[in-house]
């Protein structure tokens, strides 16, 4: 689940200093469908989360989608950061601190995700096989335990983009952020990029081990003995 480059809009591009007029109409089309996504997402997900925290009584299934919702909204709110930058050609305008900030907060989102669906698979599994148990140990205190844990180990995962994303000043004005892996500014040279693709490998596969293999397998292994 690595997101060297995230799944949102890649934030390198063309010139700055393009005139709008002359965007590509590429990038008008997604920055459109990433508005109507954005419109589609906060109104939906504000239902649910009005529904889930005001509408229904607190229980363990509707704090897991209280808070896999929050992901979702997490994730949406961040669009129009994204909708900016394709309509100035590619072009990060909103500095280092917010490049750091916004990709580990998507990070944060999409492995939180991850875990709660996780997390509701092993639910149903253990409510369906495992009644007795579910009774006794199936408790809010212990469900809000599990979802501080959710939010902090994504964190906690996520935390490679505070300390690796940066801007870069390319062809004279144009700004891009992306990973950089070797933590130097020598961004070109063969040593900065060995050591940057060693670093890169170890992030991902713990990223693809924990974000992606293990709560497929787990997610996987609930339905099938389900």
């Amino acid at each position: 689940m690595d997101q060297g480059n995230t799944t949102l809009p890649p934030t390198t591009g063309v010139n700055s200093s393009q005139n709008p007029a002359g965007l590509n109409a590429a990038y008008l089309t997604s920055a459109v469908l990433l508005f109507l996504t954005f419109l589609v997402g906060v109104v939906g997900n504000g239902l649910y989360l009005w529904v889930l925290g005001l509408k229904m009584r607190r229980t363990v299934s509707t704090l897991w989608f209280l808070s896999l919702v929050s992901s979702y909204l997490l994730l949406t709110l961040l669009i129009p950061f994204f909708i900016v930058s394709l309509l100035m050609g590619l072009h990060w305008v909103f500095g280092t601190a917010m490049c750091k900030i916004l990709n580990t907060c998507i990070s944060v989102g999409m492995f939180s995700i991850v875990f709660h669906l996780t997390l509701i698979s092993l639910d149903r599994y253990t409510l369906t096989h495992h009644p007795i148990w579910s009774r006794n140990h199936r408790t809010m205190s212990r469900a809000g335990k599990l979802f501080v844990g959710i939010w902090l180990a994504s964190f906690v995962l996520s935390t490679p983009y505070l300390a690796f994303r940066e801007t870069r000043v390319e062809d004279g004005d144009r700004i891009t952020c992306k990973n950089n892996y070797a933590l130097s500014r020598d961004w070109d040279g063969a040593k900065m990029k060995d050591m940057g693709r060693r670093v890169h490998l170890a992030i991902f596969t713990v990223r693809f081990l924990l974000g992606f293999l293990l709560p497929f397998c787990t997610i996987t292994g609930c339905y099938i003995c389900s």
